[in-house]
Protein backbone atom coordinates (compact mmCIF):
# COMPACT_ATOMS: atom_id res chain seq x y z
CA UNK A 1 0.00 0.00 0.00
CA UNK A 2 1.01 3.56 -0.47
CA UNK A 3 2.18 5.63 2.46
CA UNK A 4 -0.94 7.79 2.39
CA UNK A 5 -3.41 4.90 2.14
CA UNK A 6 -2.07 2.87 5.05
CA UNK A 7 -3.33 5.21 7.84
CA UNK A 8 -6.79 5.37 6.27
CA UNK A 9 -6.89 1.60 5.99
CA UNK A 10 -5.85 1.22 9.66
CA UNK A 11 -8.41 3.77 10.88
CA UNK A 12 -11.12 2.11 8.78
CA UNK A 13 -10.35 -1.32 10.24
CA UNK A 14 -10.37 0.16 13.75
CA UNK A 15 -13.74 1.84 13.26
CA UNK A 16 -15.21 -1.35 11.82
CA UNK A 17 -13.88 -3.41 14.75
CA UNK A 18 -15.33 -0.92 17.24
CA UNK A 19 -18.68 -1.06 15.44
CA UNK A 20 -18.71 -4.86 15.66
CA UNK A 21 -17.84 -4.85 19.36
CA UNK A 22 -20.55 -2.25 20.13
CA UNK A 23 -23.14 -4.21 18.17
CA UNK A 24 -22.37 -7.49 19.95
CA UNK A 25 -22.33 -6.19 23.54
CA UNK A 26 -25.54 -5.57 25.41
CA UNK A 27 -25.52 -2.38 27.44
CA UNK A 28 -28.19 -0.89 29.69
CA UNK A 29 -30.47 1.70 28.14
CA UNK A 30 -28.77 5.08 27.89
CA UNK A 31 -25.23 3.67 28.00
CA UNK A 32 -24.47 2.88 24.39
CA UNK A 33 -21.68 4.82 22.72
CA UNK A 34 -24.02 6.87 20.54
CA UNK A 35 -26.29 7.79 23.46
CA UNK A 36 -23.33 8.84 25.60
CA UNK A 37 -21.96 10.97 22.73
CA UNK A 38 -25.36 12.61 22.28
CA UNK A 39 -25.53 13.45 25.99
CA UNK A 40 -22.05 14.98 25.90
CA UNK A 41 -22.74 17.02 22.77
CA UNK A 42 -26.01 18.29 24.22
CA UNK A 43 -24.23 19.25 27.43
CA UNK A 44 -21.54 21.15 25.50
CA UNK A 45 -24.15 22.81 23.28
CA UNK A 46 -26.09 24.00 26.32
CA UNK A 47 -22.91 25.31 27.93
CA UNK A 48 -21.31 27.07 24.94
CA UNK A 49 -24.34 28.19 22.91
CA UNK A 50 -27.06 28.72 25.49
CA UNK A 51 -24.71 29.67 28.33
CA UNK A 52 -26.29 27.22 30.75
CA UNK A 53 -24.12 25.31 33.22
CA UNK A 54 -24.56 21.57 33.50
CA UNK A 55 -27.24 20.48 35.93
CA UNK A 56 -26.88 17.51 38.26
CA UNK A 57 -29.25 14.51 38.37
CA UNK A 58 -31.36 16.02 41.16
CA UNK A 59 -31.90 19.25 39.19
CA UNK A 60 -29.43 21.32 41.21
CA UNK A 61 -26.22 22.94 40.08
CA UNK A 62 -23.05 21.06 41.05
CA UNK A 63 -21.27 22.36 44.17
CA UNK A 64 -18.30 24.68 43.92
CA UNK A 65 -16.91 26.26 40.80
CA UNK A 66 -16.61 23.00 38.89
CA UNK A 67 -19.52 23.34 36.50
CA UNK A 68 -17.88 20.72 34.30
CA UNK A 69 -18.49 19.79 30.72
CA UNK A 70 -17.57 16.16 31.21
Amino acid sequence: MDRWADPFFGIGIGIFAFYLSERNETRPAGHSFTELCQKRLNKQYNYWVKGEPSIGPNGKKPPGQNWGLW
